[in-house]
């Protein structure tokens, strides 16, 4: 016989995840997707992007930050319909290579869920939380983007756990989010304040 997941479980990602892999069609939508999962989606593309920003190649930090900087401003103006990702939206995938991504994807956020299941909740309000999240995520894919030594690898990091913050909807994660993404950005202050004494230094000896 089988058991009927709760209502709390089915709301989990990764079991929405299991669902869009148990489809049976060899072509889905990629708007279908996103509608399934919801902001979740949105926060697992964030997720992604942040994961690659991480990637030791030139210019992979600005690559990956653009399409932050997007998803963040969707979530920020709340806006349906005329999405800033409606040519993605209208996309199909096949599902073949799709399954492989998403079961990788729902190992991992399993092994998260453990310990966000016991902390269900908001710090503010659930818009209000995403909306602090999408704020951050879009000032830190800035930074992202500019040209700094060593900083993509501490903004990478806040912005993939905002982007858990927003996925699993956990009061304890995002507060632990908002705190590292402030790090983040003075991290990166600091930098540049050092670059520019350094900068400074240089010019000095040479004159």
């Amino acid at each position: 016989m089988s058991v009927r997941p709760s209502p709390r479980a089915s709301r989990r990602t990764s079991a929405l995840l299991r669902q869009i892999i148990a489809d049976e069609r060899e072509i889905i939508g990629a708007g279908e997707v996103l509608e399934r999962l919801g902001d979740k989606g949105w926060g697992l593309l964030v997720l992604l992007f942040a994961a690659a920003s991480a990637v030791p190649i030139p210019g992979m930090s600005t690559l990956a930050g653009l399409p932050i900087l997007l998803i963040a401003l969707h979530l920020l103006t709340g806006s349906r319909g005329e999405s800033l990702f409606q040519p993605i939206a209208t996309r199909e995938i096949g599902l073949a290579k799709l399954r492989h991504i998403l079961s990788r994807a729902a190992v991992l956020l399993e092994g998260v869920e453990k310990y966000t299941r016991l902390r269900p909740g908001h710090v503010i309000g659930r818009k209000c939380d995403t909306r602090i999240a999408a704020a951050s995520i879009l000032l830190a894919s800035i930074l992202l983007m500019l040209p700094v030594p060593l900083s993509n690898l501490p903004l990478g990091i806040a912005i993939a756990m905002l982007a858990m913050a927003i996925i699993e909807r956990d009061r304890i994660l995002t507060i632990l989010a908002w705190v590292s993404a402030a790090l983040a950005v003075a991290f990166f202050a600091v930098l540049v304040k050092g670059y520019i004494l350094l900068i400074q230094g240089i010019a000095i000896e040479l004159v």
